[in-house]
């Protein structure tokens, strides 16, 4: 009913219909509206069960269709197939610039075909007007895509891969979300020498994915010859904190907060959340390691420029009160811009807060921690005391 209204509607330009298990009869319904609809800009479909035959239906559309700009499908069944109807698509559309892809189960197969068409390269038979015939390189961009959002699926290293090859030719993404996949270390490899060469790119998440050492080192290499990123996402991997290659700190933890790159950002969540919980049996352990220290070596190098820091399950507070105030503390006290701070999940405890400046901050989180009474009056005395236009606006405790 909604898709015949929508044949004769001239006014609409937005329509949501997540949750309303539409199924692939609806979508087809939907599809066949939009191959004549010039009005509609935005259409939200996320969590309708649609499957191959939906979307197939619906990215057919969108080769005849010049005026949809926003598609939502997160969490259908797209799968591979449908990622290569999605590639397909991308290939021909000129007016589609926010794609939402999260949870559809596509896998390498589908993400290749979607990259493909975001940046890839043929090699053609050319003449020139002396009749020389050439080999030549010619690229595949749809520039038009701001905002891509694939997380929640799987992604391998073949995937990421082709996203690494679409990002050193693509200058129209501008945020990227590759979270919650199974990228490894040498996709994170493909996607850092992607970000030395790209310029445009604004946001980029690769939380939740399986990175470890060799990767971390690879993002924070690329992070060095980077100065366009204002966000990056890496928590919930395995990135050490910090390690040393030749001569100088590239993990990009550390080289992220650095004063010469343009990060505004940063979410670094080491997933130690099992010392948060069950610190009691784990600390010994894990000081033995050398990871309970590591996160407070963060605030060494850090810009003061930052705006907003996530630093979330770190086991943060399991250090003497000294070590917690020449670090963070002298960070925060020092700090020109921070507004929004993020320790949540840590050890903190009410004699660490009394060593933290928080009188700049607008969004502050230390929920899950082991804050007290005694805590909780000194943050709201801190309140009368805010600074440089910080007005504390949420607060989770």
């Amino acid at each position: 009913g909604i898709a015949k209204g929508l044949f004769k509607n001239t006014h609409l330009a937005v329509i949501h219909l997540r949750y309303n298990g539409i199924g692939d009869q609806g979508a087809k319904a939907l599809a066949a509206t939009l191959m004549q609809n010039s009005t509609l800009t935005e259409v939200d479909v996320a969590r309708n069960r649609i499957g191959l035959d939906g979307t197939e239906a619906l990215m057919k559309s969108m080769t005849h269709n010049q005026t949809l700009t926003h598609l939502d499908l997160q969490r259908n069944n797209i799968s591979d197939k449908g990622g290569l109807a999605v590639g397909l698509a991308l290939k021909i559309n000129t007016s589609l610039t926010h794609l939402d892809l999260e949870g559809c189960r596509v896998g390498d197969i589908g993400t290749s075909a979607i990259f493909e068409n975001l940046g890839s390269a043929y090699y053609a038979m050319t003449q020139s007007h002396h009749g020389q015939v050439r080999r030549r390189r010619m690229p595949i961009i749809n520039n038009r895509i701001r905002f891509l959002n694939l997380g929640g699926n799987e992604i391998g290293e073949e995937g990421s891969t082709h996203a690494g090859n679409a990002l050193t030719i693509n200058q129209g993404l501008t945020t990227l979300d590759l979270s919650n996949n199974s990228i490894s270390d040498g996709g994170a490899a493909a996607i850092s020498e992607a970000i030395k060469v790209n310029t445009t790119l604004l946001e980029l998440s690769l939380a939740g994915n399986h990175i470890n050492e060799e990767g971390g080192r690879a993002v924070g290499e690329g992070m060095t010859a980077n100065s366009t990123l204002v966000a990056l996402e890496l928590q919930r991997n395995r990135v050490p904190w910090v390690f040393e290659t030749e001569g100088f700190t590239s993990n990009l933890t550390v080289r992220s907060f650095q004063s010469d790159l343009n990060l505004e950002r940063v979410n670094v969540w080491m997933g130690y959340d099992d010392y948060a919980t069950g610190y009691r049996q784990d600390i010994s352990e894990a000081r033995e390691r050398g990871d309970v220290e590591r996160p407070l070596e963060i605030f060494v190098p850090m810009s003061r420029a930052l705006l907003s820091v996530h630093c979330m399950a770190n086991a943060i507070g399991a250090e003497p009160v000294g070590t917690v105030q020449s670090t963070l503390g002298e960070y925060l006290n020092q700090s020109t811009c921070l507004l929004d701070l993020n320790l949540s999940r840590n050890l903190l405890r009410d004699d660490h807060l009394r060593v933290l400046c928080l009188t700049s901050l607008t969004l502050l989180d230390l929920s899950h921690n082991h804050i007290g009474n005694v805590g909780a009056d000194f943050i709201f005395n801190s309140l009368s005391k805010q600074r440089g236009g910080g007005v504390l606006r949420e607060i989770d405790l």
